[in-house]
C-alpha cells in the first residue's frame, strides 16, 4: 500500500503503518463529528426542533468518544514502537557481545516426601560466541533509525580501535626487533672480544705464563653478557606497557571529548527547542507550557514525526543520544557495560538528560551532572544546576518516597509539589 502519511520513515513495520493511518482517519472523521456537534443548529421556520438537538448532541458525544479511543489507540502504537526499539537493542548487544556460558543448580526430580536423588545438580546453558559484523549487518538494514545510528557509532568505533590495536602490535613488534638487534650486536661484540682472549690465553699458556686474569675477565664479560639481555628483555615489557598505558589514555581522551560533543550538541537541541517554545521552561508562562507539554506527550510526538516537523526531529536525536552517550561515557571512564548498567545515578541522569518531556531545565541539570559524572571518573558527582552551579541540598531533609539523586534533577516546581505533600 502507498505510504500516504509518511510513516514508514518512524520505523514503523508495515502492519503499524497500515494501523496508524487507519488509527488517523478514524480521528479525523470524529473531529468532524465533534465539530458538527459543538456547530450553531440550522434553525428552519425560526423554531428549532428537539431531534436537531438529539443529533447535535449525539455528533458531540460520538466525536468526542471517537477522538478518545483514536489517541487510545495511537499511544497504544507509540508503545508498541518503544517496545520493539527496546527488544532490537537488547538483541544487538547480545549478538554484537555475545553471551557468556551460565550453570544454574537444580533439584532433581524426587517423588513427594523424598529427599533429592543425588542432591542438587546444575544445568549449563551454552553461551553465543560475539558476531559483531552479523550484529552491524543485520542493524544496518534495520528499519529503526535509533537502531542504525548505534550500530554505526558502534562500527566506526570498533574500526577505530582496530586500528590503534594494530597500530600497537606494529611498535611492539618493531620495538622487539630493534631490542633483539641491539642484544645481537652487543652479543657478537662480547663474543669477539672473547675469542680474542681465549688465544691470549692459548698464547700465554705456550709460552709458561700465567693466563687466570683473562679467565677472570672472560668469566666477567660473560655475567654482564647475560645481565644486558635480562635487562633488555625487562625494558621491552616496562615499553609495551608503557605504550599499552599510553593507548588507554588515549581511548579515555577520545571518549571524553565524544561525551563533551554530544553533550554540547544536546544542549543545542534543547535551547532550539526552548526558542521554539517545544519544550517546558520555568522561564515561561502556564499557557506556553501547556501547549509544549501537549508537544512532548506520546501522542504528540507520534502526529509531529507523522508530519515531520523540525521541533520533533530534534526530540528524536536526544532520544537517539542516550545509546551513544553511554558508548561514550565508558570509553571516558574505562567501566565495563555492566558496572554502567548498575549505576543508578547514572541511569537516573541519562534519562533526564534524554526525555525532553522533563523540561529544558531538569534536562540541562542532568547534562551537567553527567559531566561531573565523567570529571569524576564514575564516582558519584557533585549536583549541578541547570546554569552549571552545584545544586544546593534540600533543607529540612528530603520528602518520603524522593531519593537525593531524584531530588537533584527536580524543577522548582516539581519540588514545590513534594514538599506541599
Amino acid at each position: 500500500m502507498a505510504d500516504l502519511y509518511g510513516l514508514e520513515a518512524s520505523g514503523l513495520p508495515p502492519e503499524l503503518v497500515a494501523q496508524l493511518a487507519g488509527t488517523q482517519g478514524r480521528r479525523k472523521i470524529a473531529e468532524t463529528m465533534l465539530q458538527r456537534g459543538m456547530s450553531p443548529l440550522q434553525v428552519q421556520s425560526g423554531v428549532a426542533s428537539w431531534t436537531q438537538g438529539l443529533a447535535q448532541l449525539l455528533n458531540a458525544y460520538a466525536g468526542r468518544k471517537g477522538i478518545d479511543a483514536a489517541d487510545k489507540e495511537a499511544q497504544g502504537i507509540a508503545d508498541t514502537r518503544k517496545r520493539m526499539v527496546g527488544e532490537a537493542m537488547a538483541e544487538y548487544e547480545k549478538r554484537r557481545m555475545g553471551v557468556p556460558e551460565q550453570t544454574a543448580p537444580f533439584e532433581a526430580d524426587t517423588f513427594p516426601g523424598e529427599a533429592p536423588i543425588g542432591g542438587l545438580k546444575t544445568v549449563t546453558q551454552k553461551g553465543i560466541a560475539p558476531d559483531r559484523e552479523g550484529a552491524y549487518r543485520q542493524a544496518m538494514v534495520s528499519s529503526l533509525p535509533e537502531l542504525q545510528k548505534v550500530a554505526t557509532t558502534d562500527f566506526n568505533l570498533d574500526a577505530k580501535n582496530q586500528q590503534r590495536e594494530d597500530q600497537q602490535l606494529f611498535q611492539k613488534e618493531q620495538l622487539k626487533a630493534q631490542t633483539e638487534a641491539r642484544a645481537a650486536d652487543r652479543a657478537a661484540q662480547n663474543e669477539a672480544k672473547i675469542q680474542m682472549m681465549r688465544d691470549q690465553i692459548a698464547s700465554r699458556e705456550a709460552m709458561g705464563k700465567d693466563a687466570n686474569d683473562l679467565r677472570r675477565e672472560i668469566a666477567r664479560m660473560q655475567t654482564d653478557l647475560q645481565r644486558e639481555v635480562k635487562m633488555a628483555g625487562i625494558e621491552a615489557k616496562k615499553a609495551a606497557e608503557a605504550e599499552k598505558k599510553t593507548a588507554a589514555e588515549q581511548a579515555k581522551t577520545e571518549g571524553l571529548g565524544a561525551v563533551e560533543g554530544l553533550i554540547g550538541e544536546m544542549r543545542g537541541y534543547y535551547d532550539s527547542l526552548d526558542k521554539a517554545k517545544a519544550i517546558t521552561s520555568t522561564e515561561r508562562g502556564g499557557i506556553s507550557n501547556a501547549m509544549s507539554a501537549l508537544q512532548t506527550s506520546g501522542l504528540g510526538q507520534i502526529v509531529g514525526r507523522t508530519v515531520g516537523t523540525e521541533e520533533q526531529s530534534l526530540r528524536d536525536s536526544i532520544t537517539q543520544s542516550r545509546p551513544l552517550l553511554l558508548n561514550a561515557i565508558r570509553q571516558a571512564t574505562g567501566m565495563s557495560a555492566k558496572a554502567l548498567d548498575s549505576n543508578a545515578e547514572l541511569q537516573l541522569f541519562l534519562r533526564a538528560a534524554t526525555d525532553p518531556a522533563l523540561g529544558k531545565e531538569a534536562n540541562m541539570r542532568a547534562l551537567n551532572n553527567l559531566e561531573q559524572f565523567i570529571v569524576n571518573k564514575g564516582k558519584k558527582p557533585t549536583p549541578m544546576a541547570a546554569d552549571g552551579a552545584p545544586m544546593p541540598k534540600s533543607s529540612g531533609g528530603l520528602p518520603a518516597g524522593i531519593t537525593q539523586a531524584e531530588w537533584d534533577v527536580m524543577t522548582e516546581s516539581e519540588r514545590a509539589l513534594w514538599k506541599k505533600k
